[in-house]
C-alpha cells in the first residue's frame, strides 16, 4: 500500500509518502514535516518489523515539484530501500 499525502499552506509544503506491506510488514516513508526538526525539512522512516523499533535519518531531494519528488522516492524506495531494508 502507497499513502500519498500533501498539503500547502502558501508557499510551505508538507508531505508524506509513505509505503508499507501488510504481508511482510515493511514500513517506510519519506515525511516532510515539523514531526523531527532535528532531521531538517525532509526524513525517511523506517519501521523494523521484527523489532518494532524506528529508525528516521534526515532526507533531501534536488526536486521542488511534488510529482518529481514523488518518482524520486519510488525509485529509491524500489531500488535501494526496499533491497537494503529487506536482505537477510
Amino acid at each position: 500500500m502507497l499513502d500519498v499525502e500533501w498539503r500547502f499552506a502558501g508557499d510551505e509544503q508538507q508531505f508524506r509518502i509513505h509505503y508499507a506491506d501488510p504481508n511482510t510488514g515493511f514500513n517506510c516513508g519519506w515525511h516532510c514535516d515539523e514531526d523531527h526538526p532535528e532531521l531538517g525539512g525532509v526524513h525517511f522512516q523506517y519501521d523494523h518489523p521484527v523489532t518494532g523499533e524506528t529508525t528516521h535519518e534526515r532526507a533531501q531531494f534536488e526536486k521542488s515539484v511534488p510529482t518529481e519528488i514523488l518518482w524520486t522516492v519510488l525509485d529509491r524506495l524500489f531500488e535501494d530501500r526496499i533491497p537494503s531494508l529487506t536482505v537477510e
